[in-house]
């Protein structure tokens, strides 16, 4: 049985969209996003592997919050450079007419579309909204070339950006995503989370780590130099949280 044209590309605008959020990451990978004003946390869960790493799907319904990567690693130091709280707040603060606008395009792609499409047909409607859609991407991706040093990114950068979301408009429901993820956080992870992060937040983050740490030294010899470094990880991890 073949699907009407209408309801195809309806499941190919979400489609790529999802594909373009999927994200893999390693297993000592950690995920940071700011949700009006309050940092969650997210990590890979243990399943389907590629190449090593997790597959990692941001909510699709929140396409205007950042999200930021980070990597914890058992030597790091809670003493080295950490990352300006205030010049981060000020990198959001720069994202916010972009956040809005994606808010937008996600009403435009995945509500009006489909509404349009499964209701009008191909007609002059959909010829409107389109029109739209791309003028929308435009003023984006305009706010960003305006304000790419602001954000960190290179002209090659902006250009890939604007060749993706002009070739296919839900990869430029990604933007805020792809800006945020392009920016490294500074220092240690875990202490970043320790000053972002609520308590009851923290303690899930350090108890999740604190498993995963687990895991990685019953396949250690217990003289070994990584075996003591791990257990002081934990250790160290565990008392930033209680």
């Amino acid at each position: 049985m073949t699907l009407p044209f209408e309801i195809m590309l309806v499941l190919g605008i979400v489609g790529f969209y999802l594909f373009d959020s999927a994200m893999l990451l390693y297993a000592n990978e950690l995920i940071f996003a700011e949700k009006n004003g309050k940092w969650v946390f997210g990590r890979p869960e243990s399943g389907w592997q590629m190449l090593g790493k997790n597959l990692y799907m941001p909510n699709p319904l929140t396409p205007d919050y950042p999200l930021f990567r980070a990597c914890w690693v058992v030597a790091s130091a809670s003493n080295e450079r950490q990352e300006d709280i205030e010049a981060l707040r000020q990198f959001l603060n720069v994202l916010n007419p972009l956040r809005y606008m994606t808010f937008g395009l996600f009403a435009l792609l995945l509500i009006w579309l489909p509404i349009v499409l499964l209701g009008f047909g191909t007609g002059l409607g959909l010829l409107l909204l389109l029109g739209v859609i791309y003028c929308t991407i435009t003023v984006m991706l305009a706010q960003i070339y305006r304000q790419r040093e602001e954000l960190g990114l290179s002209g090659k950068t902006f250009a890939k950006l604007a060749f993706d979301s002009l070739a296919c408009a839900p990869f430029a429901l990604n933007l805020v995503r792809k800006i945020t993820l392009n920016r490294s956080l500074v220092g240690d992870p875990i202490c970043f989370a320790h000053q972002v992060l609520d308590a009851d937040a923290f303690a899930q983050l350090v108890q999740a780590l604190c498993h995963r740490v687990d895991e990685e030294i019953e396949f250690e010899d217990e003289a070994s130099p990584r075996c003591g470094a791990l257990k002081d990880f934990r250790n160290r991890i565990a008392s930033m949280a209680s």
